[in-house]
């Protein structure tokens, strides 16, 4: 076997082992992520729900209580509640589903923001409803001062923005493969050198 035949070899293996990892390693990720919601002990006069159509047939159900936003989605035609949820503390949708994410999750005035067209379409942002009067949230809504600066022009370039989601094990996985293939490479250069 040539050098040249055992590197694609080595490449193919490597792939195939990457690919087979991504395909173990992202199904348990989303299986052992929490998301059954939480049983509720707040007065339901301390609750508001809002519903928005959010596109391609999907409606939002966004409510908010003192624990915080909350979204479900369902089917605008026939009711049917789709099995993605977000909350305070999780925000946002896996990146392989369609865009949803709760803006500023622990202000006083969150925002859902949604694409369910993809394709350079753009985002559409809905206001949750407010929190009924004479209710407060239990957590620090952080009112109280601390600003977010967002750069502009060629700073900008290289910022970046997180849809949540954790492609820790991807690239883990990712780098483990390529390190791997160099370590062969450099093993089979060698014994190649020395002959």
């Amino acid at each position: 076997m040539s050098l040249r035949t055992s590197r694609r070899v080595v490449l193919r293996t490597t792939v195939a082992a990457t690919a087979l990892a991504s395909a173990v390693l992202a199904p348990t990720a989303v299986a052992f992520a929490d998301t059954t919601p939480s049983p509720s002990k707040t007065p339901s006069t301390c609750v508001a729900v809002k519903e928005a159509s959010i596109g391609a047939g999907t409606t939002a159900v966004m409510t908010i209580a003192p624990s915080g936003p909350s979204v479900t989605f369902k089917d605008a035609g026939s009711g049917e509640v789709l099995p993605e949820r977000l909350d305070r503390t999780h925000p946002n949708l896996p990146t392989d589903r369609f865009l949803a994410e709760i803006l500023e999750p622990n202000g006083p005035a969150p925002k859902l923001r949604t694409n369910m067209e993809g394709g350079g379409h753009k985002a559409s942002v809905k206001d949750f409803p407010k929190l009924p009067q004479g209710c407060s949230f239990t957590y620090a809504t952080g009112s109280g001062g601390q600003t977010t600066v967002v750069p502009k022009g060629s700073v900008a370039a290289g910022a970046e923005y997180g849809r949540g989601g954790s492609d820790t094990a991807l690239i883990a996985v990712g780098g483990a493969a390529g390190l791997g293939l160099l370590v062969l490479l450099r093993r089979r250069r060698a014994a190649a050198a020395g002959r």
